[in-house]
């Protein structure tokens, strides 16, 4: 779990051996959007008959306060031991109801639950007859008893956390992050794969909204980092490798540039890596085929270094290039950044060369994110910049001038139903933002996911938002975004990354793999084959020429692969029992 849960207080004893289970069940309406899809009540009062229900109720909010004080009193007034809990997901309410159990004095292990009524009836089978509805909630629940009937406490171990964050990423996010950090007094290692920090500030000019010098921005904070004495900054550095276990991992560094590695151990990391530009293929809107194609990223430059000494002729811009592409073309989102830094470019240009003029296609609508950006684009086309809209069905053609080296661009404006042909020296792309091109090394060093657009996955985009699946590593300065956003993004992830370290001591629920010794033969298959991709599974002589299966059980990450190639069924997940399944299918299959 991205955040082990307190470890069961002394004063809640597990069950006695062989104690009957007293399963109480709880039916939520979640303000009626269970409620009007299945009879709640009726639900209710049909678990009341199931072996081992011996109570089982109804309430219109069962994770409201009143809610959880319904269920606390019931455990104690029905001497319960066991709980089910029909309402949402349980990433939403989980920790909610455990804390209703322990209040009741039993442990938040018994809890079965929520069991998913909301999202996993609701809001799919509303359609459905009745009947159907009914029947499949009523399974759901009867498959929920079964598992709080075979529950069971999981031990916690209170490991001791090393007081040192790692920053991956030192752009101006990561240098922001590690500062935060310095601040609340801790230690960190501040990793970047480049030569220099700065990270994508060091290729722009002027910040949106406040045409802020990025450069500025740039030194400032590369000077206040290298100054702090708690920051220790690796360069042409990156993370190839994560053992140890939450608050205490061992990060493997190599130096890109000589391959020496060296091993630094943290008790929690904050990734800022951002994002990459999209990459335009040859030919597309004319990339490295017609003169006059650059990018955004070079037009930066150029005014930068004061390259642009002339008039450009009829600059044409062109959004969306690696953005919003059609289904099977490329990105599908938008980046975030593009049209607010095209608005800001036209304004650049405009303040250099006032009598330019500017055209600037945009696809189907204008998303200019920062603020203030609104009035500077109709400042801009006070000034004199046309904006011209078009659609993917007509998109936007640039070709290459017949009598000279300049280019041809074609637009249909589907506000005016005209089409624009414009010769022009100076024709940009703005190119949108997609995840770093090593993405896919980052993600197998340290065991975290990417989702389906490439750029690094939260747990959840709303209630964990910079939380990863592994405990203690979280995310800052991820996905297509401005500078501001991921600066803000960073420091909540550096707060987060605070927590372990100000507690000094870290609790782990140990849902890991345990070993049967009578079951064991020694086999060695679980070792043997690498099966496990955490390195959590050794082989022990037990006594002379008998090995037995051991797990580690801090490296254990719970995911079963052990367990599903062990021959003789020796090795089983805690809380997740093989006999707790095949009892939940039979029940789920029971006529």
């Amino acid at each position: 779990l991205p955040l082990p849960h307190p470890p069961v207080p002394e004063t809640v004893p597990p069950l006695e051996v062989g104690e009957e289970p007293r399963v109480g069940v709880f039916i939520c309406h979640c303000g009626g959007i269970i409620g009007n899809v299945i009879d709640s009540p009726g639900l209710a009062q049909w678990a009341s008959h199931l072996p081992n229900v011996v109570h089982s109720t109804d309430y219109i909010f069962m994770c409201s306060d009143p809610g959880q004080e319904f269920i606390t009193e019931a455990i104690k007034e029905h001497k319960l031991n066991r709980v089910v809990v029909g309402s949402c997901s349980p990433l939403q309410h989980e920790d909610t109801f455990r804390r209703a159990l322990e209040a009741a004095g039993i442990s938040g292990y018994y809890l079965v639950g929520p069991v998913g009524l909301r999202e996993m009836l609701a809001l799919v089978n509303a359609n459905d007859p009745p009947d159907v509805r009914q029947e499949k909630a009523q399974d759901m629940i009867r498959s929920g008893v079964a598992k709080a009937i075979n529950n069971e406490i999981v031990p916690v171990k209170s490991v001791e956390v090393t007081r040192i964050a790692m920053i991956v990423g030192g752009g101006v996010s990561g240098m922001t992050a590690a500062l935060d950090i310095t601040r609340k007094g801790f230690d960190v290692i501040l990793v970047e794969k480049e030569n220099k920090l700065g990270g994508r500030l060091n290729d722009l000019y002027n910040l949106f909204p406040k045409m802020e010098s990025a450069q500025e921005i740039v030194d400032d904070l590369t000077a206040r980092v290298e100054k702090e004495k708690r920051i220790k900054i690796l360069l042409n550095s990156k993370p190839v490798l994560r053992e140890g276990s939450y608050g205490n991992y061992g990060i493997t560094i190599q130096n890109t540039e000589t391959g020496e590695q060296e091993v630094h151990t943290i008790g929690s990391m904050v990734i800022t890596t951002g994002t990459d530009t999209y990459d335009p293929k040859k030919g597309e809107y004319g990339w490295e085929e017609v003169p006059g194609v650059i990018t955004t990223l070079e037009l930066e430059r150029m005014i930068r270094n004061g390259e642009l000494k002339k008039p450009p002729k009829n600059p044409v811009f062109i959004h969306c290039v690696g953005s919003r592409q059609s289904p099977g073309e490329g990105n599908r989102y938008c980046s975030r950044v593009c049209c607010s830094a095209v608005i800001t470019m036209h304004h650049e240009l405009k303040e250099m060369f006032p009598d330019v003029r500017v055209f600037s296609a945009y696809k189907e609508h204008i998303r200019p994110f920062a603020n203030n950006m609104e009035e500077m684009w109709r400042e801009n086309r006070q000034k004199g910049v046309s904006y011209l809209r078009w659609i993917r069905e007509k998109p936007v053609t640039v070709e290459k001038a017949p009598d000279a080296d300049e280019a041809i661009v074609t637009v249909y404006d589907t506000l005016s139903q005209e089409t624009f042909k414009i010769r022009s020296n100076m024709v940009v792309l703005a190119l949108g933002l997609e995840a770093p091109h090593d993405v896919n090394e980052l993600t197998k060093a340290l065991g975290i996911n990417r989702g389906q657009d490439g750029f690094l996955l939260e747990v959840h985009m709303k209630f964990k938002p910079v939380e990863t699946t592994v405990p203690g590593i979280f995310l800052g300065a991820t996905y297509a975004k401005n500078v501001s956003d991921s600066i803000n993004q960073a420091r909540g992830a550096a707060s987060a990354a605070c927590a372990p370290l100000n507690l000094g001591t870290v609790n782990i629920e140990l849902l890991t793999a345990d070993v049967d010794e009578d079951l064991c033969v020694g086999c060695d298959l679980c070792h043997y084959s690498e099966i496990c991709p955490y390195d959590a599974v050794s082989m022990v002589e037990v006594s002379p020429g008998v090995k037995k299966s051991v797990t580690n059980e801090l490296a254990c990450e719970g995911c079963g692969a052990c367990c599903s190639i062990c021959p003789t069924g020796a090795r089983d997940l805690r809380w997740w029992r093989e006999k707790s399944f095949y009892d939940q299918i039979e029940e789920m299959l029971r006529e």
